[in-house]
């Protein structure tokens, strides 16, 4: 054994066989090898096959929750894309005629709120960013914030006609498909 090779390795390459130091291929071509390496291609088969079928049940929940939730799908709409915070933000504030720099400032006037608002609503149902971040962008906003957006928007759309239409504009603007 040169002095460059430790113990371990010499024991690994050692084959009782023929008490020879054999090569690492020779080593991984011997019988008992080739029986372990057969029970493990077997076990590995079995666990691919358990995660395929957890996959298709997977597959099949999530359609009927896509299909229940159509928002909730990180899959973006056939014609349509997820637009970024951003583009969400730009597209508002060119629709309510209010700068960019004023709807992310700290002014808590009631066109610029109604504006950020809005802009917090699509951001969170059409990106895929998470709540906090939507806050982040959004002057700083807490997580809690975009939430409360999220749900009061929602709730004015279902009674406020004018508000809806506002919101489908944007969203063509933006080149989202409304589902």
């Amino acid at each position: 054994m040169s002095g460059g090779e430790s113990r371990s390795a010499h024991a690994r390459l050692w084959s009782p066989a023929n008490g020879r130091l054999s090569t690492e291929l020779e080593v991984l071509s011997g019988p008992g090898l080739r029986r372990r390496r057969l029970m493990d291609a077997q076990r590995l088969v079995r666990k691919l096959k358990l995660i395929e079928r957890w996959h298709r049940v997977y597959c099949e929940a999530r359609k009927l929750l896509v299909a229940k939730f159509p928002h909730m799908s990180t899959v973006p709409p056939p014609g349509g894309h997820r637009p970024r915070i951003s583009e969400v933000c730009a597209a508002v504030s060119r629709h309510y005629g209010i700068p960019l720099t004023e709807m992310l400032s700290m002014r808590r006037t009631a066109p610029v709120v109604k504006a950020r608002q809005v802009a917090m609503y699509i951001a969170a149902v059409h990106t895929l960013r998470s709540l906090p971040e939507i806050g982040r962008r959004m002057a700083g906003k807490d997580h809690t914030t975009v939430l409360h957006a999220k749900r009061k928007i929602a709730r004015l759309i279902a009674d406020d006609l004018e508000l809806a239409s506002d919101v489908r504009v944007i969203c063509a603007a933006l080149k989202i498909v409304e589902v």
